[in-house]
């Protein structure tokens, strides 16, 4: 399909609206020139996967080699125009303009494999570190409460072992998504490594993380997990939660209190959950607000 606007504004509302593979646009026009053109859509957000032709008149290549720096992809002559030129520039333009979405989206896939787990799709664990850095600053600059939960499935080797790796796995997958299912875009959730996962809880109190965990172990404990056509299991966890404190020098600091709790879980029978400094859960909770970890 072919647009055509009489103005270089019409020209601009019309790019924004329609997102072209390509622009053929002439350096004179009737309000702005082609220049100013380039300038205004190369602030739009998809301004680089357009591409821009521009027709010059006799003398203006010094024109044109400024649009080229500009973001145009290739300038014609209109003197020397033919229509076989004309098709070659915009051919080769929009092939350029597609190579650079190919470059752009091979990067972003690498970068989201760089920071993903590959099996459950949640963050690796280099890259909650990196996340867990970041809110700890944050909680530190703003006085704002941060709380952190290791998560362990309960003899999950024994899933291993009695139903193979495959289906190992797949309690990984289902658990993964329920931890997704309940945090919000804010919270930071991460394999930390084989079956045992962290979750950042930002600006939520340990009381509250306590009762978001809480929900966690009942939601696994009603779980269904289909090993084959006709068989199911259940798994439950351990979890530990501490808060951040300015006192912590490292974010491994802070990692080490929750699994302190974590193991303190499992030491008193597992599927349950440990604040730390192992306090009693009963003696531990307020009363429950309208959200599990509310502010």
């Amino acid at each position: 399909t072919i647009l055509e606007t009489k103005t270089g504004e019409e020209g601009l509302a019309l790019a924004r609206e329609e997102s072209p593979m390509c622009i053929l646009l002439d350096y004179r026009l009737s309000d702005i020139t082609g220049l100013e053109f380039i300038s205004k859509f190369s602030a739009y957000p998809d301004a680089n996967y357009t591409a821009i032709v521009m027709l010059t008149g006799q003398g203006d290549e010094v024109v044109a080699v400024t649009a080229l720096k500009g973001g145009a992809m290739d300038y014609l002559v209109k003197e020397h125009l033919t229509a076989g030129a004309l098709c070659r520039a915009i051919s080769n333009a929009v092939e350029k303009v597609q190579m650079r979405r190919e470059m752009q989206k091979r990067h972003e896939n690498l970068v989201r494999e760089s920071i993903t787990d590959e099996l459950t799709s949640l963050h690796n664990r280099r890259y909650t570190m990196v996340r867990l850095t970041e809110e700890m600053d944050r909680s530190k600059r703003y006085s704002t409460p941060l709380s952190i939960l290791m998560l362990d499935l309960d003899h999950f080797k024994q899933v291993n072992d009695q139903y193979g790796h495959l289906a190992g796995d797949e309690v990984l997958k289902n658990f993964s998504n329920i931890l997704t299912d309940l945090s919000r875009t804010t919270d930071v959730v991460g394999r930390f490594g084989g079956e045992e996962f962290i979750v950042a809880l930002t600006d939520t109190q340990e009381h509250y993380a306590h009762q978001y965990a809480e929900r966690i172990c009942e939601l696994l404990k009603l779980s269904k997990h289909k090993i084959g056509p006709e068989k199911e299991i259940h798994v439950t966890c351990s979890i530990g939660v501490a808060a951040y404190a300015e006192s912590l020098s490292s974010v491994s600091a802070f990692i080490a209190r929750a699994d302190s709790a974590l193991y303190k879980a499992k030491a008193l029978g597992r599927d349950q959950v440990c604040l730390w400094p192992h306090l009693d859960k009963k003696a531990a909770a307020p009363a429950a607000p309208s959200t599990a970890h509310e502010r």
